[in-house]
């Protein structure tokens, strides 16, 4: 538990995020039953998460800037409309606001920052489950992601708004996953656009990640012979962005300009690496391979998923070659560990069940 942080502030923190998890969760049991059905199973290891990040995740250094920020904005409103604020904490610091009126601005910080992560928890689920996992093996994907070094970096080191937004765009991959077989007529391009608006708007940079995998999904989807469907996705992602644009950042561009490093989010950044070689990702790579010879998945499900691993590694790559640090080689990486943990506890499940088949 962190010293600054009473038990019983702490524990009053916790019960609040948990409440507001449950309710997500309720929500999305009732949009998407097939994929996050209401029980036990998708919300046990989200919750235990937040419960556990929540009482013993140490404050850091990010976590006080945030604070402190979120202190600000509530004495200048105005505050948002900067450059820095609007463009990569703003949605945070606000979502953060009413848990701050109750527990303070600390513990609010915290507590927000745990809710965005078991969100993103809870969204992997609906991942796997979107491929035809059944229940133990979308768990397994859960306890992969969880495992994920890559997914707890932003979290570990105090940049709350890139959890925020990771969990933004797990939201809209989920919707691709159980909507793009069905993205040829103007409903489901607005729900797509609606998707792609709010992840954008919470996380700027969500913007080059979903562009990279709007842009890759296209591709793949003309590929397979569904040019309609891409062309809808292309056109949905540009209204998306030039909503985000003309809403969100129309005001910050020539400060951005002037100074690119105010997209960064306020917190202490992480170290900025290329994805190494690690047997951990070897070891997740080979079993999301093995969906080739096990069949364990196919169709649009699945082909949203590589378009999300292949996306995450363009961005990855171009932010390296930047010369300015923005954070968005680890976001891209964190990123694609819900769709690589996806794809490997399908791939588990496919081995175990061609093992198990009677010869």
């Amino acid at each position: 538990m962190p010293p600054s942080t009473s038990w019983p502030l702490a524990a009053a923190a916790a019960l609040v995020a948990l409440a507001v998890l449950l309710s997500v969760f309720r929500l999305l049991s009732r949009a998407w039953p097939e994929h996050l059905p209401w029980g036990l199973s998708p919300i046990v290891i989200p919750a235990t998460t937040l419960l556990g990040i929540v009482l013993y995740l140490p404050a850091g250094d990010g976590a006080a800037s945030h604070a402190a920020a979120l202190a600000a904005l509530r004495a200048d409103p105005f505050l948002l409309f900067e450059a820095a604020p609007a463009t990569a904490a703003g949605c945070f610091h606000l979502l953060a606001w009413p848990m701050a009126m109750l527990l303070g601005d600390g513990p609010a910080v915290r507590a927000t920052a745990a809710l965005a992560f078991a969100i993103a928890l809870l969204l992997a689920h609906a991942l796997a489950r979107g491929l035809g996992a059944g229940t133990w093996t979308a768990l397994a994907a859960q306890a992969l992601v969880l495992w994920s070094p890559e997914m707890r970096a932003p979290l570990l080191s105090g940049r709350f708004p890139a959890v925020l937004g990771t969990a933004g765009e797990l939201a809209v991959l989920v919707h691709l996953v159980r909507r793009l077989p069905v993205l040829e007529a103007a409903r489901d391009g607005a729900a797509a656009c609606a998707f792609l608006f709010a992840a954008q708007v919470l996380y700027a940079g969500a913007i080059p990640m979903l562009l990279a995998l709007v842009v890759v999904t296209a591709v793949i989807e003309t590929a397979a012979g569904h040019r309609r469907r891409g062309r809808w996705l292309l056109g949905a992602y540009a209204i998306a962005l030039g909503l985000v644009v003309v809403t969100g950042y129309a005001w910050s561009i020539p400060a951005f300009l002037r100074a690119p490093s105010l997209m960064s989010d306020g917190a202490p950044a992480a170290a900025a690496a290329a994805m190494p070689w690690r047997l951990d990702i070897a070891l997740l790579v080979a079993l999301a391979a093995s969906l080739v010879l096990t069949r364990a998945a196919s169709g649009a499900a699945l082909r949203t998923h590589m378009a999300a691993l292949v996306a995450a590694a363009v961005v990855a790559a171009a932010a390296a070659a930047l010369p300015v640090r923005l954070g968005l080689e680890m976001h891209a990486l964190a990123f694609a560990a819900a769709p690589l943990a996806s794809l490997a506890a399908c791939g588990v499940a496919g081995l175990a069940g061609l093992a198990l088949r009677p010869r």
